[in-house]
């Protein structure tokens, strides 16, 4: 689901998502069969009548985490913006992140690890020359981040079990 105020982006996604067309079997670019189906329409309007609650609820999980982690280096957000929580991930310094990644697994905490590369070490964007930057720190970065659960069904107990077994490492 894609949502814009910009007529003209909508206009393109709509082609995008419909073979390209705007008139029915007349191709004005490449496309693809992205359409939703009537069940995933009914559940995500179902889900967006929830969005106010499930944000609030992943505000208040991080809220909860960065309170009672130790040891590693939480996600901040800036005084006078929000956020949403989509993930949740720290930073584990001195440590080796993968195994910190299985000591969750065994202990029945999820964990995520979104950036195993930076960027521009991903091969789109090496074949456009972006391969060639020397970014340390971004290197170093992606070796140590982890992300968490912090969805907005977790519990007071999934919390504290997370806390607990983080903070174990």
């Amino acid at each position: 689901m894609i949502t814009t105020d910009d007529e003209r982006l909508a206009g393109r996604l709509r082609m995008l998502r419909n073979h390209g067309m705007q008139r029915r079997y007349y191709h004005d670019m490449l496309g693809y069969n992205f359409r939703m189906t009537d069940l995933n329409a009914a559940i995500g309007l179902a889900q967006m009548a929830r969005l106010d609650e499930f944000t609030q609820k992943r505000r208040q999980n991080a809220a909860y985490l960065n309170a009672h982690l130790n040891g590693v280096i939480t996600p901040q957000v800036r005084q006078g913006y929000g956020h949403v929580w989509h993930q949740y991930t720290i930073r584990l310094v001195g440590r080796e992140r993968d195994l910190a990644a299985e000591q969750l697994k065994q202990a029945g905490v999820g964990s995520g690890i979104f950036y195993p590369l930076p960027a521009y070490r991903q091969k789109p964007l090496e074949a456009l020359g972006y391969g060639e930057l020397c970014l340390p720190v971004t290197e170093k970065i992606c070796t140590e981040v982890l992300s968490l659960p912090v969805h907005p069904l977790l519990s007071q107990a999934d919390l504290e079990t997370i806390v607990d077994e983080v903070n174990r490492l």
